[in-house]
């Protein structure tokens, strides 16, 4: 039984999550806790949830199938109890639930359960409709990027034989990531819906609607005999998606920005006429975003020069033109060096407007993400190597990895022979995914995390608790570390609802049990207020920025034994 005590230890973190079920049950299965989430997701208030039987959410067929007893008695036997099934709400409809249950244990044993539930209905209707979905946006039911390009072909083709024209409009919503940055992911998708449905009112059935990716949207707008029909348009476009939307009860504002190209007036190019739009599209974002611009000669010149950076990126990666700064992680309470986070710069003179975050969405974008992460793995091993040999002491190396990289079935094979060239073992080196690319790879079916971690090499998940979109998946994926996301630490400690959001954090953390990385310290006052809170180590500019190989030695050697810079 569960004693007042450690119930109200668990309340901090079932009240921070919202996105989720979390429910906390007595060993004889009865309901002790049941958070916001989950009334959201089964329409059950607390007060009439708590104190019945965790069956009130399973379907009879489950219950006289005893699944509620048994998922008990796997989560005791085995430390965890995974599943994916329908549920029941209290209006008697149904939910695609993905679950998990974990033991809460004490000294004495096993006191209780927690049951972690997100709603997995939409991923459970598009895996049925997969075929039909082949040319549709599964999260907005618009047509996908490849139905977009296929119509433009065929509406260019039959608008040349008309003599007639046609608009493209681009556009792309403005704010759009700080609410998925603070509302987290399911919010986002929820306002991408609630968008695609105020265009869809706007356009005619002749015209094409798409989402191309992300946060940015496609407009085919057919028969079109005068510029000014697609002023009109983009015009209602700006307006519609300006005024406020409602996402998880709160009222959010976005605006679009809108890049007009002209076919076949600026050009009969269709790959040119796409990119004259995107131009003139960002050219709306840079200056004053919640507007449209017709694209012109001069933007599609800059459309151009990003092309040349990707041409000079090319060569940079074929040239080798990078280099690794490694910025340590120290441990709290006057630790030394536990760890350093590899990050990749470019050398290449051309591109050195470029921040380092652009060149990872470059290329990445030119299909060259894979070629750098293979250099940076065999450059950060052969840094370790000399840094062994030195006698520096031995920490791990963290890579930051995209799913990409970690889908590619040869990715471990690559992994055993960088280590094996440099004398390594896979626990000098660490795999670091943001939240969202770590639950890409588990629902893709990747198993080279499951392989490298298996081996011994660490795994993190960076720039966590911007949304709690992997909070579910905690207790089952192979995860070793947490590093809390820059943007609460940066306002801390004097913002209390980032304060009570990392204590949450760390609190879940340790109950897994988790190490914890704090990334982006830069005061005392931060320091100390980790290391009160319980964080394993920490990051940031206050201990050093990236430096060099080289020069990280000579940190280590000179700074304090508190790693301080």
């Amino acid at each position: 039984m569960l004693s007042d005590r450690a119930l109200q230890s668990l309340r901090p973190i079932a009240d921070s999550v919202t996105d989720f079920g979390f429910v906390v049950l007595d060993d004889d299965r009865r309901i002790r806790l049941w958070n916001r989430g989950a009334e959201r997701l089964f329409r059950f208030n607390a007060a009439a949830a708590e104190g019945e039987r965790i069956d009130l959410i399973f379907t009879p067929a489950d219950c006289a199938d005893c699944v509620p007893e048994r998922e008990i008695r796997a989560a005791h036997d085995d430390g965890i109890a995974v599943d994916k099934r329908w549920h029941i709400r209290r209006d008697g409809s149904r939910v695609w639930i993905d679950g998990s249950v974990s033991p809460v244990r004490s000294a004495d044993g096993v006191d209780g359960y927690v049951k972690i539930m997100r709603d997995a209905t939409a991923d459970k209707r598009r895996a049925e409709a997969l075929a039909r979905l082949a040319r549709v946006d599964a999260l907005t039911g618009l047509a996908n990027r490849l139905a977009f390009n296929e119509q433009l072909e065929l509406l260019a083709e039959s608008t040349l034989r008309r003599g007639q024209q046609l608009i493209i409009h681009v556009l792309d919503l403005d704010r759009f990531k700080e609410v998925n940055d603070r509302l987290g992911h399911a919010a986002g998708d929820d306002l991408l819906r609630q968008a695609a449905r105020r265009m869809e009112r706007l356009v005619r059935k002749a015209d094409v609607l798409a989402r191309l990716g992300g946060d940015e949207f496609g407009l085919i707008q057919t028969d079109v005999h005068e510029l000014d029909g697609g002023r009109r348009v983009a015009q209602q476009l700006v307006d519609a998606l300006g005024a406020p939307f409602t996402v998880e009860g709160e009222e959010v504002s976005v605006s679009a920005s809108i890049g007009l190209a002209v076919f076949p007036h600026d050009t009969s190019e269709l790959p040119q006429l796409l990119r004259m739009a995107d131009g003139a599209m960002y050219r709306v974002k840079s200056e004053t975003r919640s507007g449209y611009r017709f694209a012109s000669r001069e933007l599609d010149r800059e459309a151009h020069r990003l092309g040349e950076d990707r041409a000079a990126l090319r060569e940079a990666v074929q040239r080798k033109r990078f280099e690794l700064h490694y910025q340590p992680q120290v441990g709290a309470n006057g630790g030394g060096i536990v760890g350093a986070e590899a990050l990749l710069r470019c050398t290449d003179k051309r591109l050195a407007h470029r921040t380092p975050d652009e060149i990872i969405t470059m290329a990445r974008g030119c299909g060259l993400m894979h070629e750098i992460t293979l250099w940076a793995l065999s450059e950060a091993c052969g840094q370790v190597r000399l840094w062994h040999d030195a006698g520096l002491p031995h920490f791990r190396i963290a890579l930051n990895l995209c799913v990409n990289e970690l889908l590619d079935p040869a990715i471990f094979d690559h992994v055993q022979d960088a280590l094996a060239r440099s004398g390594l073992c896979a626990g000098d080196l660490e795999v670091e995914l943001t939240e969202r690319e770590l639950l890409d790879h588990d629902r893709c079916g990747g198993t080279a995390l499951q392989r490298l971690r298996d081996a011994g090499m660490r795994v993190a998940i960076d720039d966590f608790g911007t949304g709690y979109s992997a909070l579910s998946y905690l207790a089952r994926l192979p995860v070793d570390r947490i590093k809390i996301d820059r943007l609460f630490v940066q306002h801390m400690p004097g913002d209390p609802q980032s304060c009570a959001i990392a204590q949450a954090i760390i609190a879940l953390a340790h109950t897994l049990p988790l190490d914890v990385v704090a990334e982006g310290v830069e005061t005392l006052e931060q320091v100390r207020y980790f290391e009160d809170v319980g964080c394993e180590a920490l990051q940031g500019y206050w201990f050093a920025r990236p430096m060099p190989g080289p020069a990280l030695a000579h940190w280590i050697a000179h700074a304090p034994a508190a790693g301080r810079a």
